[in-house]
Parts: C-alpha cells; structure tokens; sequence
C-alpha cells in the first residue's frame, strides 16, 4: 500500500479531542497507555506506562497487526518515529512526576551507531521541549536472530548515554539468552506473558521462572512480568518480589482511541 505522506512526521501531526494525533494516508494513529506497576505497590500508584498504538480506519478501530503489514519498507522509520512522537507528546495527560515512559523501538530500523546517535539526539531534544525528561524514558527493543550483538551492544550504550533506559522485550519466546542479555547489559528485561503463563503450568517451569527473575535481579537488572490476568499469576510473581508487573488484571490500556 502506498499512501501520500509528507516529509517530516511533525507535519503529519495534529490535534484530536486534546490528543496528539497522527494521519498517515486513510489512517489515524492513537496513544494509549497501559500501567505498569511494582510487586510493591500492585494496586497503588503505577511506576510507568507502556505507549502502546491505536490505529483507526474509516472510524474503527483496526489492530496494529493488521495496520504494520501495510506499510511498505520506505515509510517504516517514518512510522517508528510518529508512534514515539505522539507517545511522548501524550505522556503529560497520564503521567505523574517520576513515572516512566516505555515506548517500542525497532532496532533494525538503524543501519548504524551513527545514525542511531543522530535520531537519538532529535528524540532527547524533542522530550525536553515537551518536559520529559529522557532518564523517565525506556526505549523497548526486540531482538532479532540477525542482528549482531555487538551493534545492538552499541546502540544500547548509545541510548544510555543519553540517559535513556533500554528494555529488551518480549523474553522467552524469541532468541535471547540469559548469557546474550547479560552481554547486552539492558536496564530491564520484559518476560513475555504467554511464555510466563506456559512456565506456571508446571512446577519445573515455576522453578526456571523464580531463577530467571532472581537472576536477572542479581545482575542489577529489572525484570518486569507481562500477561498477568489473573489473581494466581500476579500472587506468583509477588511471592518472588522484586519485579514489575503488565496486565489486563491490574490496568487495560486507555485513552482517547479507547474512550466512548
């Protein structure tokens, strides 16, 4: 699909209900924010916020996964960056002092460290511009068998010398390794929520999930837990302590894509 769009993602920017918007061809892209809570404090105050996409079309609401396909390959990096403009021009109306911002970077989508610094540049000048402060901000990057660790080492020093904290997402059910991620040195670890749920089903699997959350911790990394939908999952997890929490039972993403 090949839509008309204009050179720069501010100039496809615009206002809804209160919200900042974005227009790409027949398509508007909506922020909404899912809590992400400390085993803590799970039902006081979130720590942060996953900015999670919400695409309309022709008035409906239509799933991300059906959305990206559609995008041909020269307006990827176009896209990436209006989804995290939005996300960080929207965090004001959720957010409360000293909460934290993830939002999802697709690390392929730089070519080198160079470029990588240069993007990264334009996004900590723009968040101090709408006053968030780039050490509140988590950049979620996913790994991919093809990519090489020590570029991806790289880019991850890139935006922690910024200030940024770096997540890898998605642990468990793609290609990474507790030995790759200590390499990798991430600020936080997401464990996926259906791998979460497929280790609770047995009592090995409870056992690998406490080892992997203890150790990760030892490393100084945090973990946080996604998918806890239910009361027995979220009992698990704070019995071990020491982590985040993502999920339906504690907080459903919201919005003005999600709003009546």
């Amino acid at each position: 699909m090949r839509v008309s769009r204009p050179r720069y993602v501010d100039d496809a920017l615009f206002y809804h209900d209160g919200w900042r918007t974005g227009r790409y061809g027949p398509f508007q892209l909506n922020s909404v924010y899912q809590p992400i809570f400390c085993t803590s404090d799970t039902y006081g105050t979130p720590c942060g916020f996953e900015g999670l996409l919400r695409v309309k079309h022709e008035g409906k609401i239509i799933s991300p996964l059906d959305f990206f396909p559609l995008v041909p390959q020269e307006d990827k990096f176009f896209i990436e960056w209006m989804c995290r403009a939005i996300h960080i021009s929207n965090f004001h109306l959720v957010r409360q002092p000293g909460q934290l911002l993830f939002v999802n970077l697709d690390p392929t989508t730089f070519t080198n460290v160079a470029q990588a610094e240069y993007e990264i540049k334009f996004m900590v000048k723009r968040m101090e511009e709408l006053g968030v402060n780039p050490q509140d901000f988590v950049c979620e990057v996913i790994e991919e068998k093809s990519q090489d660790d020590q570029v991806f080492a790289n880019i991850i020093e890139c935006f922690k010398s910024f200030g940024i904290k770096v997540a890898v997402d998605d642990y468990g059910v793609r290609f990474s390794d507790r030995n790759r991620i200590e390499k990798l040195s991430p600020d936080i670890v997401k464990l996926d929520g259906s791998w979460f749920k497929s280790m609770l089903e047995t009592q090995r699997g409870k056992q690998q999930l406490k080892r992997t959350i203890n150790g990760f911790g030892e490393s100084d990394i945090m973990v946080i837990v996604e998918g806890v939908e239910t009361k027995e999952q979220l009992d698990f997890v704070e019995a071990i302590g020491g982590c985040g929490v993502q999920g339906y039972l504690l907080g459903r993403p919201q919005g003005v894509a999600v709003q009546p």
